[in-house]
């Protein structure tokens, strides 16, 4: 026999108690084989009472069993935070790959698996990472094959900057699949896949969009976040002059040409000042 019910939080026993009166079925009227329990009936009305060697009915037998289990809520809940990468450094100019760390946290009690992140590429940033999908429309994607509940999984990103100003990365949880012990989905009690209780994965920033939230305070959702970057415009140096072997010789000539002017002025003028005392 088989006993259905509702399980409840927290640890559980259940102890299901038998008990029998020894019988044997009437083997003169049985057509059955006393030596093989298989071929015994199964209808109550054929067994008579078992019995001692004095006559009088054995005394019943009993057993007992308990099973166990640790009922919980489940909560399935995951949350992404975005951030430049270990070491990476901050002084950052045109043509340089910026790496950035994305890492997402399982907050709930269930395991979660194919977890699908996608990266939202600003214009000034170009896709540089053979890891990540390029989906042609100024996105790229990824997976995470399995977090555990209460642990986290990272991926990185590399992008290489094409423009100058203040660039903003975000990224976002774009699906998964909450699984039991089994590795089978997790089921709600109406029998639909169980979903994150704080994030929409649809793809969609319509939210409020704040740095570092974990928890979905505030109306932002918390399956995606944001990693911003500034870019210096590049500093356009001073033109270097390159002089030929000619070019030097003639800015030479060019130079004692203009002291000596300078040399015959001032004798002249001397000369007019002594003109000038001896008149």
């Amino acid at each position: 026999c088989e006993g259905t019910g509702v399980a409840v939080d927290g640890p559980y026993e259940n102890v299901a108690d038998v008990t029998g009166a020894p019988a044997i079925p009437n083997f003169a009227t049985c057509g059955c084989d006393p030596n093989d329990p298989a071929t015994w009936p199964t209808d109550a009305a054929s067994y008579d009472a078992a019995v001692d060697e004095s006559g009088a009915p054995l005394a019943p037998v009993s057993d007992a069993d308990a099973s166990h289990y640790t009922g919980f809520t489940p909560v399935y809940d995951l949350a992404l935070e975005k951030t430049l990468a270990e070491g990476q450094s901050t002084d950052l100019a045109i043509g340089d790959d910026v790496t950035f760390t994305i890492e997402i946290f399982n907050q709930g009690n269930v395991d979660a698996t194919d977890v699908g992140v996608i990266d939202y590429i600003p214009e000034g940033l170009v896709l540089n990472d053979p890891a990540w999908t390029d989906n042609g429309d100024g996105t790229a994607s990824n997976v995470i094959a399995a977090i555990a509940a209460g642990a986290s999984g990272t991926i990185d990103i590399t992008l290489t900057i094409a423009a100058a100003g203040d660039l903003n990365n975000i990224a976002e949880i774009i699906g998964s699949t909450a699984v039991d012990a089994n590795g089978e989905p997790f089921l709600d009690p109406s029998g639909a896949p169980l979903v994150d209780i704080d994030s929409i994965a649809d793809a969609v920033n319509s939210d409020v969009l704040s740095d570092g939230v974990l928890n979905g305070d505030g109306g932002d959702e918390d399956d995606h976040d944001i990693a911003s970057i500034s870019v210096l415009a590049a500093v356009a140096e001073a033109p270097v002059l390159a002089f030929t072997g000619r070019s030097s010789i003639q800015i030479a000539f060019v130079s004692i040409m203009i002291l000596l002017a300078g040399l015959a002025m001032v004798a002249f003028a001397r000369r007019k000042e002594d003109e000038e005392l001896i008149g």
